[in-house]
Order: structure tokens, then sequence, then C-alpha cells
């Protein structure tokens, strides 16, 4: 008896570790770490910026998180079960119709569902600032990605201090990029803010006051969107506009929510709607104004059943651009 009990715990102790090398192959190996790219140099980029400057343009961008969670722990949980190489190529085939200037998804953290879905935008798409690593000590990036019709550039990242809990496997951050339309200069800061804590929330907004606030440019408008977790209307939310100094706008729908019961992910769970994903602007010394904003829904039939293609709505904005 004495002797299977042994047994029995070898066994148990060879599987832990098993999984733990498992985890560290996954990490340091399978998962294949792909670290920033740049797509723009700096000789392309002052030619960009030398092109002749309209009055005003229109700046059309799209915020939107995409769940594209990693498929290959999915056998483990559940909540990672997302259909997201089927999703992928369907939000391609979606984006490639649209006339977003920039798209700023979140929660690209999936390496395959994301080449995937770059196959299919990259025609349409052609200037990329990808998902930023922490380092290879952090199993998955901070999921910001922006693809752009006009050009962009990286300029910095910040990874928010405080993580806990599912978030501390990412690099959950805000990223902050440049960009030209029609001889218009603008900023944007990217960001997926951690669910949970308040206190980590709050150490998100001052990650970016510290560190991307003094990199605004005078004269050059400044925008941050992004999937915030914090609801609109709340002291936190009015907290976070006036840290950032940032102003938003109403959106023009009759359910103006990017986390909604309706939507096919959340069916059978009783949450109340809530707007917690946000297109901000701070026009910064310009002319810069937000025209309409707007909730896009997509859904595509699976397996008889219309799909949401993410468990959030996107939030698409109209930024007129002036000097």
């Amino acid at each position: 008896m004495k002797k299977q009990i042994l047994l029995g715990l070898g066994a148990a102790i060879l599987t832990i570790i098993g999984l733990l090398c498992a985890t560290c192959v996954w990490i340091f190996h399978v998962h294949h770490v792909v670290f920033p790219q740049e797509t723009i140099s700096d000789a392309q980029w002052k030619q960009y910026l030398a092109a002749p400057q309209k009055a005003e343009t229109t700046l059309n961008v799209l915020t939107w998180n995409i769940q594209l969670l990693p498929v290959m722990l999915s056998p483990f949980s559940e909540d990672l079960q997302k259909l997201q190489g089927v999703r992928a190529s369907w939000i391609g085939d979606t984006l490639v119709s649209k006339n977003y200037d920039i798209i700023c998804f979140q929660e690209a953290f999936d390496q395959e569902s994301i080449e995937k879905l770059e196959s299919r935008l990259k025609d349409e798409y052609p200037f990329m600032v990808y998902p930023r690593y922490a380092s290879r000590w952090r199993a998955l990036s901070n999921g910001v990605w922006f693809v752009s019709r006009v050009p962009i550039r990286y300029v910095d990242h910040v990874t928010y201090p405080q993580l806990h809990g599912v978030n501390w496997w990412t690099s959950k951050g805000c990223c902050l990029i440049e960009g030209v339309k029609d001889g218009l200069r603008f900023q944007i800061a990217g960001t997926h803010f951690p669910t949970g804590k308040q206190s980590d929330k709050d150490a998100a907004v001052e990650a970016i006051r510290a560190r991307l606030l003094p990199l605004r440019q005078d004269g050059v408008p400044f925008m941050a969107l992004g999937d915030f977790n914090t609801d609109k209307g709340s002291p936190e939310y009015d907290a976070l506009l006036k840290i950032l100094e940032l102003q938003d706008a109403p959106i023009d729908d009759p359910r103006p929510y990017s986390s909604d019961p309706n939507n096919s992910w959340k069916a059978g769970k009783k949450k109340r709607p809530s707007l917690i994903d946000y297109v901000l602007l701070n026009p910064n010394g310009t002319g810069a104004e937000f025209g309409r904003q707007s909730i896009l829904r997509v859904s595509w039939e699976y397996a008889g059943k219309p799909m949401d293609l993410s468990d959030h709505y996107g939030v698409e904005a109209q930024i007129i651009l002036r000097p």
C-alpha cells in the first residue's frame, strides 16, 4: 500500500514537472515571441511629412477588442476557446471593405490568428505597429496592434506596473504612435487597461501620464483609444479624463455600448450593458474635433446561428483634423 502511494506521488510530481516544462517551452520556443518591426524608415517619414498640407481632413478610426486569445492553451480552459482562427478570417473580410484610416486592435495575442488577419489586411492597411512585449519573461504581448491606410510609426510604449491574476501573464500597457494624413500630423495612444482592481487601473493612468504625455508635441492633436475597462460616467472615468487631459463625445447609436448582453458571446450572462471602449481626444492647440461616433456590430453565421465577431463591439469615430 505504501509503495503504491509513493508511486502515485511520484507520478503526480512528474506530471507537474512535465506541465511546467511544457509551459516554459511554450513561452520561449513554441510561442515564438515576435518583437516589433518598423515599417517606415526615417527617410520615408520625412517624405510623408513633407506632403502638402490640407486645411482640413477627416481621420476615420476604429478601436476594437477582438478577443484573439492564445489558442495553444485553449484545451485547458473554456475561457480561451473562442473560435479565434474562424473569427480572424471573418474580421479581416469585414474590415477590408470599410473606410477606416486607422484601426487599433486589443487582445491580439494569438500568433497564428494575428498572421491570418494580417495576411488579409496588409494590402488595404499596409502600415502596421505590432504588439509590444515587456520582456521574454512575459508569455503574452500587450495585445495592442495598429493597422493603417495612412503612414504611422511607433514612438514609445509603457507596460503597466500593476498586473495581477491573468493580467500578470501579459504585457498590458499603452503604445504611442504618430501619423500623418493629408499633411496633418496626429498622435494616438492605444491601450488595454487591466481588469479587476481599481488600484491597477489607477496605476495604468499614472503610467500613461508619466511616460507618454510628456511626448505630446505642440500643435499636434493627441488621441487615446482602446479598452479602458472603465465605465463611462463613473467617478473613475471622469478622473481618467481629467488626469490625461482628454475629452470624449457622444456616440450616435440607440445602444451606445461596447459591452452588451445582446452580444452572442455574452448570451446567458446577466450583465448590464456598458461602454468601456473609447476614442478620446485632446486637440492640443489645433482645431481638431470629433465628428460622428458610432458602434460597430458585425456578425456572421456559424453552426446555423448568428455569431458576433468578438465579445466587444467596436467603437468608430471621425476625427476632424485641422491645423
